[in-house]
């Protein structure tokens, strides 16, 4: 079984429906094979009773309206089997091709993690993470085909990504060039790198 966590309120407005209901949106929530879930308000143990909310494809709907203050914190842990559909972790691409390669490299990228696979897996968080930068670049500027340390320059200074972020990154971008012969000599990625590299992906992904 496997768990992640969805930050809703304050990172989101909540929405109310004609019908008195409360709702928040997660664009990626239909990509998971969900067993159950739990809705925390203000941390574990301030949970909200299963029989009053449902998740609808990427809606959480609360049946009744909810009142929230600026300290209050709203939050879903799902526990879910797997991924039931790759494409659907990455629904800011608009582009179809490049849907279904980022869904191959992430399922490659899985693959890999769940095998201890180290190298193979900074080589599929390289391209994911520079499919994930292109595109939201490609939001901002007119053309956004650059190099992969290029995107992080400008995803840094046009505030898309934190300094932690880009920070793991390049540590990525580093660890995909030893497959390189004349890199040798250089460090390869270890359990530890892939551990810090799987939480800022687990983040984007999340964030999506």
């Amino acid at each position: 079984m496997n768990v992640t966590i969805f930050d809703l309120y304050p990172q989101q407005k909540p929405t109310a429906s004609t019908g008195g209901e409360t709702y928040f949106l997660v664009p990626t929530l239909p990509a998971y094979a969900i067993e159950y879930s739990v809705l925390q308000l203000n941390g574990v143990g301030g949970e909200i009773a299963s029989e009053r909310y449902e998740i609808d494809e990427d809606k959480i709907i609360i049946k009744a309206p909810l009142s929230l203050g600026q300290t209050d914190r709203l939050r879903l842990v799902i526990y879910y089997l797997g991924i039931r559909d790759y494409a659907l972790l990455f629904p800011q691409i608009k582009d179809l091709d490049l849907k279904k390669r980022m869904a191959l490299f992430y399922r490659d990228a899985e693959l890999a993690f769940e095998n201890a696979l180290w190298p193979c897996y900074a080589v599929m968080c390289g391209a994911i993470f520079q499919g994930i930068l292109f595109t939201k670049l490609s939001e901002s500027l007119s053309f956004a085909r650059l190099p992969f340390q290029k995107l992080i320059e400008k995803a840094i200074d046009l505030g898309i990504i934190d300094t932690h972020t880009a920070d793991i990154m390049e540590v990525v971008r580093n660890f995909r060039n030893v497959v390189h012969a004349n890199k040798y000599e250089e460090p390869c990625i270890n359990r530890a790198d892939a551990m810090d590299i799987k939480l800022i992906m687990d983040k984007l992904i999340r964030e999506s």
